[in-house]
């Protein structure tokens, strides 16, 4: 199971983004990972924006062990949304410079990650839409380009008041350990960000 709480902060064009999550296996309460993620997002239109920063990430190495790795992570990514008919798309690139601390499980190392995530919104009622989206990545390690996972799922966004509830299914395939993903987040959105609700950075 996969929490998370965002709790973007815009003023005018700018915008100071973070989220953080909690990871489990199955329904065990220890975590599997933890996460910060923090950066600056520029709004150039209300079709384009584009976004950079930091990411401090602790994974479990060994499923039934106490020992964690940590991950820092620079990202970057642009993000483009446009309408066909009531159905809202959003495009977004990301690339990830990733740095990982030696652990049990693996050496010290570090690779960079290409992320193409296609998403598409529809409108149900005033107070909620559904979310479909794939994403999948690409990544470099030791000069060697190659598949690292795809995420294909759906989300459901409801809104009781003004902040926002995300609840969602998600198949993340990879080709050791595919796995099945339930998601649920939790969105705090004030005046001045409430036209940007439906970017949502759930990973």
């Amino acid at each position: 199971m996969w929490f998370s709480v965002q709790a973007p902060f815009r003023k005018g064009n700018l915008e100071w983004h973070n989220d953080g999550g909690y990871r489990t296996y199955g329904f065990d309460a220890r975590a599997s990972q933890w996460l910060y993620r923090t950066g600056i997002r520029y709004y150039a239109s209300t079709h384009f924006n584009a976004a950079g920063g930091y990411a401090l990430f602790s994974s479990r190495a060994q499923k039934d062990k106490p020992d964690f790795g940590v991950e820092n992570r620079l990202w970057g990514e642009v993000v483009l949304q446009h309408s066909i008919s009531e159905v809202q798309v959003i495009q977004r690139l990301r690339i990830e410079q990733r740095w990982f601390d030696a652990t049990s499980a693996f050496a010290r190392f570090q690779a960079q990650r290409y992320r193409y995530r296609l998403g598409m919104i529809k409108k149900i009622s005033s107070k909620s839409d559904i979310q479909l989206y794939n994403e999948i990545m690409l990544q470099t390690r030791e000069s060697a380009l190659g598949y690292n996972q795809n995420r294909l799922g759906m989300f459901w966004h409801f809104r009781p008041k003004q902040n926002q509830i995300n609840l969602g299914y998600t198949y993340l395939h990879q080709k050791n350990n595919p796995t099945h993903l339930i998601m649920l987040g939790y969105q705090f959105i004030n005046q001045t960000t409430s036209g940007n609700r439906k970017v949502i950075r759930h990973d």
